[in-house]
């Protein structure tokens, strides 16, 4: 790995450290702690045309498995760096009388470009749920990302920070903010390798969820 990659890869770590801290020692909150795993299929259809589909398990470090996911998502470029999507997720939670189903959906637009070895991206996505229990059945959402992919040559590690803030249309203000620092393992190419660790820093609330990810992307 060259100078350069390390230099790049270190401002992101320490970048990701000063925002991650910065909110969770602000004050006095709860803080709780969240596995994910999952598996992300993706096909093809035209060049223009993409569908997904994502099953995803959830588990929370204080009381076991508690949540599952199906996840699908169309998406379709517009404009060139340009797509519009659509989703549907089908969300089954654990509780006293076994599980309890609910439906959710989203549409959105993101765009993406490449400057060098960094590829910027920004998403906005309309969707009625705030991808936790606390709201999911009550409020639609207005959520904004913002993310860094860095390409480092002749590397199979890709590595990503992003920031994201969810605005709940119905009480009109900030319900979340979502710091996240990533990575990929590119196995082949139609076969990835992803992690990472998000930090959900509520608004309107006194805590903290930090999440755990692990999963594969598979491009059939």
């Amino acid at each position: 790995m060259s100078m350069k990659n390390v230099k790049v890869l270190g401002i992101i770590v320490c970048l990701s450290a000063v925002l991650f801290s910065g909110n969770v020692l602000a004050q006095e909150i709860e803080n709780q702690v969240q596995f994910r795993s999952s598996a992300a299929f993706s096909k093809k259809i035209t060049p223009k045309l993409n569908i997904k589909l994502e099953p995803e398990l959830r588990w929370r470090y204080s009381e076991g498995f508690d949540r599952f996911l199906i996840n699908s998502q169309v998406e379709y470029e517009l404009i060139k760096y340009v797509e519009v999507f659509a989703g549907y997720r089908l969300v089954g939670d654990k509780d006293d009388e076994g599980i309890a189903y609910s439906q959710r959906y989203q549409f959105g637009a993101a765009g993406k470009i490449k400057l060098s070895d960094f590829k910027p991206s920004l998403r906005l996505m309309y969707t009625n749920y705030a991808d936790d229990t606390e709201t999911d059945d009550e409020n639609e959402f207005l959520r904004y990302k913002l993310s860094l992919e860095y390409n480092i040559q002749n590397c199979k590690l890709t590595p990503e920070i992003a920031f994201e803030g969810f605005y709940n249309l119905d009480e009109s203000n900030i319900y979340k903010y979502r710091y996240k620092i990533g990575f990929d393992y590119k196995f082949s190419k139609k076969l990835t390798l992803t992690s990472g660790y998000r930090l959900d820093y509520f608004k309107t609330d006194y805590k903290n969820r930090h999440i755990i990810d692990l999963g594969l992307k598979v491009k059939l």
